[in-house]
């Protein structure tokens, strides 16, 4: 590669803002943004531009297009379950494009175990570099040396593949934690989102089911470094802040330093907090913290409540101290608790014990389809007999479940939790409020209310916060209902449901190749969409294949006419764009 190249580094995330689909949480990708701020806060990478390509679309062709006009020499990848299959092909198309450009990929799903398996193996092959180490480190490593011929012998913390496997480029150091700043430090976080903060990295639980795995929590921020943090999140204006450690009280010299700074800067008074926190190891110091946090929102990933099971797992569990503690954190705030079904030694009684007790303990309760994850379940399926999915995950059989218990057990949830309060659910989770749940949130929006504490939601972006509330009982006209239907089962499609969110139409279509959630929102300048058309901006979920992405394209321009009209605030008539 030319050593004058202009060096210009992309890093890409996929935009989760549709993994809630109640709406109530607009995240970003911290990871993607906090690489980012390790480069931009150097003055010796003034020269290198910047880009975070954080797009609302699993199409790697989107992505392929943005990047070509951004014309990178890096591109890096923050990778996980939901946007790995979108990345591999990224890389591979991008080589295709152009060899020099080099892509690397990070993040809890970029491992060699992950693409090792089937649906990745060979395009992993187009990867240059996945990262095993701190993100940040390398990420300034490839800032000096990625335009170098011989980059890779300069780099430590990488693998790649080579037709003999896997190659290393050797082990890389540990950073102490405060030299790496934050997108808040900085001002570059994306505006209107929700807050990410962390205070230790690790966890000193190795549970088998917990992709934590055997990382240490012995690096920690310190008071200073948190202090500063608080004040410039506290500028940015964010109204809920999301605790990014495995749980808030696992580490007793982060704990005090969060606690220090939050005393000296007051950040969270007036803010929403939510933190795992680990109930057997709470203290009097954790609930003065929660008493300092405006809304403090506690989850509790209790997993199981049968001492057996998490025993073999590797999961501390007291039930007795569970249960005084449980109650104690009743009284501070509000309590979400998570489960996974189809635990390894787990079973559907136990299981079905374990979820009915929750329902009765918590607010808000989770449930997570067990996952095959790495550096965790995926290194043990032969001890546990376990099989699953290779592009989801998803267990579907181990010790103590068959995946016709777990579908019955799932179907069972998914029908409770339909007629609960602020039900939501994904691929392989469900979420609702509880009874117990309902009437705590009319007496906390009562006391907030009381204290001056803005209960709004957070909104993705300013041009939704005209948008009016969530409209959840809405019906798409009958008559335009009936057209849709008649348009669509022409070509094999159909139309499963439709509802409002937030000035956001949700259509949810069934294709041949199976479901697809559309997204249709007035066009604006510059917003990223997978078809910009007469004055929509449409986007999607699932899983459809680069040669079927024209089908759904034309789908799109079949149902316009009638969708368009029902899209709030949508300027008919205007011609579109380039797709971004």
């Amino acid at each position: 590669m030319s050593s004058h190249k202009h060096p210009r580094i992309a890093l890409v995330a996929v935009d989760l803002r549709w993994e809630d689909e109640t709406g109530y949480f607009a995240p970003f990708s911290y990871a993607a943004y906090k690489l980012e701020a390790a480069i931009r806060e150097r003055e010796e990478f003034a020269h290198i531009e910047t880009k975070v390509f954080e797009l609302v679309t699993r199409d790697a062709q989107v992505f392929f297009d943005a990047l070509v006009e951004f014309e990178p020499t890096l591109v890096a990848a923050s990778t996980y379950l939901w946007s790995l299959p979108t990345f591999v092909k990224l890389a591979k198309m991008l080589e295709q494009h152009d060899p020099s450009i080099r892509f690397v990929m990070g993040g809890p799903s970029a491992r060699r175990s992950m693409l090792d398996l089937a649906p990745y193996r060979e395009d992993a092959r187009h990867i240059d570099g996945v990262v095993f180490g701190d993100g940040e480190v390398v990420m300034r490593q490839l800032a000096h040396h990625h335009l170098d011929d011989d980059w890779r012998d300069k780099i430590p913390g990488l693998n790649y593949k080579t037709s003999l496997g896997w190659r290393s480029t050797g082990e890389l150091g540990r950073p102490i934690l405060d030299d790496y700043l934050t997108p808040y430090h900085l001002g570059t976080q994306p505006p209107g989102k929700m807050g990410f903060f962390e205070t230790y990295r690790g966890c000193p639980i190795a549970c088998a089911f917990c992709q934590w795995g055997d990382e240490r929590a012995d690096r920690v921020h310190t008071r200073e470094y948190l202090a500063g943090m608080l004040h410039h999140l506290d500028a940015s204006g964010v109204k809920d802040v999301f605790c990014l450690d495995a749980a808030l009280n696992l580490s007793p010299r982060a704990f005090r330093a969060l606690l220090a700074a939050e005393r000296e800067v007051g950040a969270l008074a007036k803010r929403r907090l939510q933190s795992h926190l680990y109930p057997l190891m709470l203290k009097d110091e954790h609930y003065e913290f929660i008493e300092l946090v405006g809304d403090f929102q506690a989850s509790i990933g209790i997993q199981s409540l049968d001492p057996g099971v998490l025993e073999i797992l590797g999961r501390p569990f007291e039930p007795k101290r569970f249960e005084t503690a449980i109650a104690s954190m009743r009284k501070a705030g509000t309590l979400d608790m998570e489960v996974i079904m189809g635990l390894p030694r787990d079973n559907p009684k136990s299981f079905r014990e374990t979820f009915k007790k929750t329902v009765d303990i918590a607010d808000n309760v989770r449930v997570f389809w067990c996952l095959a994850l790495p550096d965790a379940l995926l290194e043990r399926t032969e001890e546990f007999d376990l099989e699953f999915d290779p592009k989801t995950l998803m267990v579907t059989s181990c010790n103590g479940w068959s995946y016709e218990d777990m579908r019955r057990e799932w179907d069972f949830m998914l029908e409770l939790g339909g007629g609960s309060e602020r039900f939501h659910y994904g691929p392989n989770w469900l979420g609702f409020t509880t009874p117990r749940g309902s009437e705590r949130s009319l007496l906390r929006r009562q006391r907030l209310e009381r204290e001056g504490i803005d209960d709004e939601l957070p909104l993705t972006d300013e041009a939704e916060r005209d948008a009016g509330p969530i409209v959840v009982e809405w019906r798409m006209p009958g008559k335009v209902s009936e057209r849709l239907d008649a348009r669509l089962g022409g070509r094999g499609w159909a139309l499963r449901g439709a509802r409002h969110q937030r000035g956001v139409l949700l259509l949810e279509l069934g294709s041949p190749g199976g479901g697809v959630v559309l997204e249709a929102v007035p066009l604006r300048p510059g917003q990223p969409s997978f078809y910009p058309y007469q004055g929509v901006a449409y986007s999607y979920r699932g899983d459809i294949e680069p040669g079927d992405l024209d089908g759904l394209r034309g789908i799109i321009e079949l149902i316009h006419d009638d969708v368009g009209p029902q899209v709030p605030g949508a300027a008919s008539g205007q011609t579109a764009s380039a797709p971004v």
